[in-house]
């Protein structure tokens, strides 16, 4: 009644991911290492795959999680201008699972990002199942999945050293 602008158009912009991490995956991220994790994405990234540096720059949303506040970016190399990104005013494409990767790493991995990270740095490395809403994520298309909101996520490595 107030004629404040509804929030809901950014409530579209981003995507509620739920993650899970088990097997051992779950020791290479930031204390406390909880296994589940729900964090929110930017709908739609940016087209370009990487900024220069490669790395993901500062984080443009805060999460909250069931066990500790996430910082959310704009992935794959995108920051939020001003106020802005590639989530709100449509531009970008899709988040997916490339995406996902990305905000993993720079965001939630803290040692060894190579137990988790193939050697190019852009996907998961073998021995790690990755399922996407419980089916394995090589029937859902790999790295190329378009997130849907809701979607859960869960990383379980089968290699077990002895």
């Amino acid at each position: 009644m107030n004629g404040a602008p509804s929030s809901s158009s950014s409530a579209a912009a981003a995507l509620t991911i739920k993650l899970e991490f088990g097997g051992g995956t779950e020791l290479l991220l930031a204390p406390p290492r909880a296994k589940s994790h729900t964090i929110q994405l930017p709908a739609r990234v940016s087209s370009s795959s990487s900024n220069s540096s490669g790395k993901v720059p500062s984080p443009s949303i805060t999460a909250p999680t069931t066990s500790h506040s996430e910082k959310i970016a704009a992935v794959d190399g995108t920051a939020a201008e001003a106020g802005g990104g590639a989530g709100q005013d449509g531009q970008g494409r899709p988040a997916d699972m490339r995406s996902l990767v990305r905000y993993i790493k720079e965001e939630m991995i803290v040692e060894r990002a190579e137990l988790f990270i193939d050697s190019d740095g852009q996907g998961i490395r073998p021995g790690i199942l990755v399922l996407i809403n419980d089916a394995d994520w090589e029937l859902e298309g790999e790295l190329d999945y378009q997130l849907q909101d809701g979607d859960e996520v869960c990383f379980i490595s089968t290699l077990h050293g002895g």
